[in-house]
């Protein structure tokens, strides 16, 4: 068995790095996709509601436990310490907060059983099994922080996966055996998370044996204090990311109308996942490393570089879904809920259109102005409750969307705005040009087919406007970057080395 630091030999580029992690991505959106169709025909609006309200409390929740470490984790890692350095930085920074987790999740685990018991909460079983699995979800957290430290791709992804397709089987299973309902959603989620638990844990421990007696509670306190406003940041995001959930139901008072908005932009996240979340596991560990070895500037020339590939990929699939979008949703979700098609179609856009403002926009963590990124986060949270209070009397979902819309503009701009001058970049103006006049010429032609195939089923519509969309837009692209074709078969171009 190798113990000690498990270090990146530094040559896997961002190429390896990312293929692996988008096909991660995949594997894992496809087990989204399997199982979504499943339950949007098998459990109700009311459900989904009861599933998407308890999902936004529960993950603030869990990023309260985690304490911002998982950041810290990827910070402090000793590169090139040697074992005894490496046995500290684990029992520090990763033990001793699991513990402080574990403890307050006690704390919470015992308030709810109280609160069912009396009667205060609907859906309590639903309730406790969720709260259950957070121990889980912060151990899983810093194991794939640390794997992702190491720049250890190939098993973090295997073990994402594994972990989402575990999910995914047990899940269904008792969706469709036991009973359909919020309550069999979380047993199954419970379940795989113990499972993965157990097998993360023993990968764990064959990094090095380590124990509360390597303990640096200067390093912890270094890690906690550099960690918290990370926590505070991740909490931020959640809430941007679902405190719609939440108002929603405040104003409408009503789960079915909550479910119906979650429908729609769960698979819109499905869907920009496969760009943004691949990308960020893959660029996070190098970037890091390229401002620590050789300065902001090598950053920023990186990203230049992978902007292009981005800018491409983004507009395509937003000029696919403006085209195909609804014939998308309908064929995963069931006609059955066409009405969440438009939350699916302007959520995805806006979603995708804002991943090149992440890229773009990335340096004020590298730079430790964690502070900033928190008050991006805080105000563009505060915009988007406060149009949602504004929007949903009037307009109902569409209002939560259109919040949705307005709040993601705010923290782009918001992110971008606080990346450090040295670091921030955008695509370049002949992408964008050449994007934008390639996706008006494509995305015509796929309308022009789509409208003259009328009333055909929706996966045929998709299957022949995709193609076209595919022939169209990425033939020209492969022939104008003759650096994406090197990109997409491994050789990403060296520094200086121009698309």
């Amino acid at each position: 068995m190798t113990r000690g630091p498990q270090r990146s030999t530094g040559l896997e580029g961002i190429g390896t790095h990312y293929r692996r992690y988008a096909m991660g991505n995949v594997m894992a959106l496809a087990a989204g996709l399997l199982s979504f169709p499943i339950l949007t025909r098998t459990l109700s609006n009311y459900e989904f509601g009861v599933i998407g309200y308890l999902d936004a409390i529960l993950l603030v929740l869990a990023a309260a436990l985690k304490l911002g470490l998982g950041d810290a984790l990827l910070r402090f890692y000793p590169h090139g310490q040697g074992e005894a350095a490496f046995r500290t930085y684990l029992a520090s920074i990763l033990l001793v907060p699991l513990l402080a987790s574990l403890a307050m999740w006690l704390v919470l685990m015992l308030g709810l059983a109280v609160s069912v018991a009396l009667g205060w909460v609907p859906q309590g079983v639903a309730a406790l099994l969720a709260l259950a699995a957070v121990p889980f979800t912060v151990f899983a957290s810093y194991v794939q922080w640390l794997m992702g430290a190491q720049e250890k791709s190939g098993v973090n992804v295997i073990t994402g996966t594994a972990a989402r397709w575990l999910q995914t089987l047990c899940v269904v299973t008792l969706v469709l055996m036991l009973w359909p309902s919020a309550t069999s959603v979380y047993l199954g989620r419970l379940l795989a998370a113990a499972v993965m638990a157990v097998w993360m844990g023993r990968w764990l421990w064959q990094q090095t044996a380590f124990s509360l007696k390597d303990v640096d509670f200067k390093l912890t306190r270094s890690a906690i204090i550099y960690g918290i406003p990370l926590a505070l940041n991740e909490i931020s995001q959640i809430l941007f990311g679902f405190v719609d959930r939440l108002v929603l139901k405040a104003v409408q008072g009503d789960m079915e109308v909550v479910g119906l908005y979650v429908i729609g932009s769960s698979l819109a996240m499905y869907v920009s996942m496969l760009v943004s979340s691949a990308l960020g596991q893959a660029y996070t560990p190098v970037l890091n490393r390229l401002y620590i070895s050789e300065g902001a500037q090598a950053v920023a020339q990186f990203k230049q570089r992978m902007l292009v590939p981005l800018t491409h990929a983004v507009v395509l699939l937003v000029t696919a879904l403006i085209v195909t979008g609804q014939d998308f949703f309908i064929l995963v979700a069931g006609s059955d809920k066409q009405g969440s098609a438009p939350v699916f179609v302007m959520l995805s856009v806006t979603f995708l259109g804002a991943t090149l403002f992440a890229m773009g926009g990335y340096g004020a963590i590298l730079a430790k102005r964690t502070g900033l990124v928190l008050i991006a986060n805080l105000v563009a949270v505060t915009v988007k409750i406060g149009m949602n209070f504004l929007l949903i009397p009037g307009s109902g979902v569409m209002g939560t969307v259109y919040a949705t819309m307005i709040g993601q503009v705010v923290l782009a701009v918001g992110i971008y705005v606080t990346c450090p001058a040295d670091l921030r970049v955008m695509p370049g103006r002949r992408v964008l040009l050449q994007s934008v006049a390639l996706a008006l010429a494509s995305g015509t032609a796929a309308w022009a087919l789509a409208q003259a195939m009328g009333a055909q089923p929706p996966v045929l519509r998709l299957a022949v406007c995709g193609s076209v969309l595919m022939v169209l837009y990425c033939a020209p692209v492969l022939v104008m970057f003759p650096g994406l074709r090197r990109w997409i078969s491994g050789a990403l171009p060296s520094r200086g080395q121009a698309l």
